[in-house]
């Protein structure tokens, strides 16, 4: 699954969106047509993805618009667009995180609580700080567990679906067996783990599945209505196939007991719904409002001088604008995620892609494009062709 880039080498009311959906170079397009185009364009021919969807507001406009660029698979000359489904990977746990607030909020946990106080009784836990985790340290990475079970590793390097048939009992089994090295403060250390365990806690918590605590409490509420961890038919038509880099094909990842870290699937429609959701949060006064703006503040420090974590999202300074860059990526056998948004400019942009090829550089170009008037400047003075 795709952890944090490094940012030294490089993650209520919907209000209408205005959608201007491209294909590519075309007729009356404008300065971030063409930098989309030049951006996809390298990656495209080299068969880094089959295809993509970029999706981009600009703050200082308004303006909204989903471009699609690519084909859906060989055997699929369709271009994907908004409504081509996803694995979305790690994105899921900015999903996670905002249930845990959600639930915070609503006064049924509390970030300082033991993890053990939402497992089964009896269950002996890890103490890699020399006292109990809490659900704001699995949140913010900083529980020192390790990123994966064994088994999912050995699962890994098998060529098998890394996660699938990962159940309760075995990852309760493997913590009751964990031992790490007691360290007097925990780091940032990203685990999916971690995430995983948080879900099961917060699905115990609330009385409902993992699924329905998240489809429930953010995805239905926000309208996200192809956000979900399991597809009927009709959606299951969507999903477009999972590659590796270079074109071959890819196996589709299941969760399992881990869920929280990485088990849902998106569209670039929903996605945006989203970002405008948590932007608007800032100025909303429902519990869920609260809950996005609790999300988002920085709460610990990564090992990037650049970016801190809040509960899921990271926040990264130095990308242009008047604040820090809040985001999310995501990844898992063959698909690729990110989704980002700035509170002050209201530049957002999310990018998903079927294939195992990073979609970082691609989102972070758009938010620095967005940023700085002189690039828009350069490109709009290009002639048209």
């Amino acid at each position: 699954m795709r952890r944090s880039f490094r940012t030294s080498s490089l993650i209520w009311s919907i209000g209408p969106l205005l959608l201007f959906v491209a294909h590519g170079t075309a007729e009356g397009e404008d300065a971030l047509d063409r930098m989309l185009t030049e951006a996809t364009a390298p990656g495209l021919a080299a068969k880094k993805w089959p295809g993509l969807v970029v999706g981009v507001c600009e703050g200082d406009t308004g303006r909204t618009r989903i471009v699609g660029f690519g084909r859906i698979s060989e055997d699929d000359p369709r271009r994907p667009d908004g409504s081509t489904i996803f694995e979305i990977g790690s994105i899921t746990k900015v999903f996670t995180a905002i249930a845990l607030a959600d639930l915070v909020e609503e006064g049924r946990v509390a970030l300082a609580d033991p993890l053990a106080k939402s497992l089964p009784d009896g269950i002996e836990l890890p103490e890699p700080a020399g006292r109990p985790i809490t659900l704001e340290d699995l949140a913010t990475h900083t529980s020192g567990l390790p990123a994966i079970p064994p088994l999912v590793g050995i699962r890994a390097a098998m060529g098998l679906d890394p996660y699938a048939t990962t159940d309760e009992k075995q990852v309760l089994d493997f913590l009751a067996t964990h031992r790490p090295k007691v360290v007097a403060e925990p780091k940032h250390r990203y685990s999916n783990l971690g995430y995983g365990l948080l879900g099961m806690a917060l699905a115990k918590r609330a009385g409902v599945s993992y699924p329905e605590l998240v489809e429930g409490r953010i995805a239905r509420p926000l309208g996200l209505i192809d956000t979900r961890f399991e597809l009927d038919e009709a959606r299951a038509k969507r999903l477009a196939p999972p590659h590796r880099s270079g074109g071959s094909r890819a196996i589709s990842w299941r969760f399992d007991a881990l869920a929280g870290c990485g088990g849902l699937k998106s569209t670039v429609d929903d996605l945006m719904r989203f970002a405008r959701a948590n932007l608007d949060a800032d100025r909303g006064a429902t519990r869920l409002d609260r809950a996005m703006r609790l999300a988002h503040s920085p709460r610990r420090e990564t090992e990037s001088k650049t970016t801190r974590i809040g509960l899921g999202w990271l926040s990264t300074s130095g990308l242009g604008g008047e604040d820090d860059l809040v985001w999310h990526n995501g990844g898992t056998g063959g698909y690729r995620s990110f989704c980002g948004f700035q509170r002050k400019t209201r530049h957002f942009v999310v990018v998903l892609a079927n294939s195992d090829a990073s979609v970082d550089a691609i989102s972070l170009d758009v938010i620095r494009f967005l940023n700085d008037p002189s690039k828009r400047r350069a490109l709009e003075e290009i002639p048209k062709k």
